[in-house]
């Protein structure tokens, strides 16, 4: 699908033009910059960054799997998880104790010690999502992956590994 330029830049052989009434593919909500190359339209290597660094967001803050069950990962989320972390450290609760919260709009208990394996894993999962941009990054900027489906293909596969 095709929208009107309305963020980023658009160039032609290099010079900036008005993008105003230039149809030119974008993705919502991000800032692009295109340049008309060989008859199409090109993102350019700070438009795959931009989607890269949306594509990681998604991942990071869409969730998580820990032994079974579906943990959220939205900031709201690990703020509520390290908060009762941090309560219980600073009481000095044994991890034998448990906590009743909520927790995506579901009442829960769960010791101690489990709400610390959950924020551990919630760490790990965002610091995952970092790593993996930090794999891919270099090659948009080494012009090795030129496509949007390129860096979404690569990050997935270096946050699966």
């Amino acid at each position: 699908m095709n929208y009107f330029m309305t963020l980023g830049n658009v160039y032609y052989k290099g010079e900036r033009i008005n993008a105003d009434d230039i149809n030119v593919p974008q993705r919502p909500g991000l800032n692009y910059d295109w340049n008309y190359d060989e008859g199409e339209w090109v993102s350019s290597k700070t438009s795959l960054e931009s989607y890269l660094d949306e594509h990681r967001w998604k991942i990071e803050s869409g969730g998580m799997t820990f032994n079974g069950p579906a943990i959220p990962t939205r900031e709201r989320d690990m703020i509520l998880i390290n908060g009762k972390i941090n309560y219980a450290i600073l009481k000095g609760l044994p991890d034998t104790d448990s906590f009743t919260f909520t927790l995506n709009a579901t009442e829960i208990t769960m010791t101690v010690g489990a709400v610390k394996a959950i924020g551990i894993a919630m760490a790990e999962h965002v610091q995952k999502t970092v790593d993996a941009a930090a794999v891919v990054r270099p090659l948009i900027q080494t012009g090795e992956l030129t496509s949007a489906e390129a860096v979404k293909a690569a990050f997935d596969t270096a946050f699966a590994a």
